[in-house]
C-alpha cells in the first residue's frame, strides 16, 4: 500500500501532467511547423523544450522502472521514440 506522502505526490504529479497535456494539445502540430518556418527563435525554443520534456520523461520512466523492478528503459531521442517504446 502506498504511503500518504507518496499518494499526495502522485496526485500532484498527475494533476500537473494533465494540465501540461491539455496545454500542449491546444496547439496543432501544423501550427508549430508553420511557426518554426516563420520565426527561427521559436524553432530554437521548441527544440529546447522538446529536449527538456524528453529528458524529464526519460528520468520519470527510469525512476518508475527502478521502483517496479523493470530494469532499464530505452533512451528517448525524439517524440517518435515515445510512440515506438510505449508499453
Amino acid at each position: 500500500m502506498a504511503s500518504p506522502d507518496f499518494k499526495a505526490l502522485q496526485d500532484e504529479v498527475q494533476k500537473a501532467l494533465v494540465t501540461t497535456v491539455k496545454s500542449a494539445n491546444r496547439i496543432a502540430a501544423e501550427d508549430l511547423a508553420f511557426q518554426r518556418t516563420v520565426n527561427p527563435s521559436v524553432a530554437d525554443e521548441l527544440d529546447e523544450t522538446t529536449a527538456r520534456l524528453l529528458g524529464l520523461s526519460h528520468k520519470l520512466l527510469k525512476s518508475a522502472a527502478e521502483v517496479c523492478g523493470q530494469g532499464s528503459v530505452p533512451e528517448l531521442e525524439d517524440a517518435d521514440d515515445v510512440d515506438m517504446h510505449w508499453r
